[in-house]
């Protein structure tokens, strides 16, 4: 039996997407510190359509970790945020919008700003000066909305006529919804974050006339924050209600009960007459 050694495109592919995994991995157990690490490794793990990604040897997984480690550097690191963001941004257009989303942290905000157009800038500037604005935009954003559109995982394809109204409505809330952090509270921790992250990552895909099952990659590590993380807070708290309430529980019967009131008055009296 004749054995071959891996081809080099194939190592070349899929070393890229082992990396991307690991790296999700890496800022799910960052982000999960000693209680919940374990649970967002393995939630992630369990979930099919990473591994289908792997096995396609896509760069589905790389928004997943870019996305993640965002979130990381959320509050601490806004020019990390910000090279982040631009490379998200540039491997697939609609992670855009969370650049948006992230505008809405107030701390470093200016150095983000200045750190996603630099970093933006920068990326671009070859392909645009190599093939020209016109031929770049319609290899890239002509070629993904329009060129590509009409298969059959996507919706608008069986609703072509609705589609020519709910797409830019469904666009115009989706944007709005990026922007909400700025004009309201702002967004305080990493549940948070990956809530509206995920949110805005599931609406996106929905605008999408040419849709594929691994882009599912690209929101679960965020709903797995959003999602166990959530359910924590929410026992601990429930926990604590339970205690205070099963404290006061013990405590009411003696005060409020009549008839113990009573018992305890007459062994009081007895005991007074008998020492007597």
């Amino acid at each position: 039996m004749a054995v071959f050694a891996p081809a080099p495109a194939l190592l070349a592919t899929l070393l890229p997407a082992v990396c991307f995994d690991a790296l999700t991995l890496a800022g799910l157990h960052k982000l999960g510190g000693r209680p919940l690490a374990q649970a967002f490794v393995f939630a992630y793990l369990l979930y099919p359509f990473p591994d289908l990604s792997l096995m396609a040897e896509t760069n589905d997984a790389l928004i997943a970790a870019l996305c993640v480690w965002t979130i990381v550097a959320a509050a601490e690191r806004p020019v990390a945020r910000g090279l982040l963001m631009a490379a998200a941004a540039l491997t697939k257009f609609l992670p855009a919008l969370l650049a948006l989303q992230f505008l809405g942290v107030r701390r470093g905000r200016s150095r983000y700003v200045l750190t996603l157009v630099a970093s933006l800038a920068a990326m671009l500037a070859w392909p645009l000066t190599t093939s020209g604005p016109a031929q770049f935009l319609d290899s890239t954003l002509g070629y993904q909305l329009i060129q590509r559109g009409g298969v059959q995982f996507s919706i608008w394809t069986y609703m072509p006529h609705v589609a020519i109204v709910a797409r830019p409505v469904l666009a115009a809330a989706l944007v709005l919804l990026a922007l909400s952090p700025m004009v309201r509270p702002g967004v305080q921790d990493a549940r948070q974050h990956a809530a509206l992250a995920a949110a805005l990552l599931i609406g996106a895909q929905l605008l999408l006339g040419y849709w594929f099952y691994s882009y599912l990659t690209w929101c679960y590590p965020l709903l797995i924050i959003a999602i166990i993380q959530a359910r924590s807070d929410h026992e601990a708290a429930d926990t604590s209600a339970h205690g205070a309430a099963s404290a006061v529980d013990l405590a009411a019967p003696a005060r409020t009960n009549p008839q113990t009131r009573t018992v305890q008055g007459t062994r009081l009296r007895r005991s007074r007459r008998a020492a007597g």
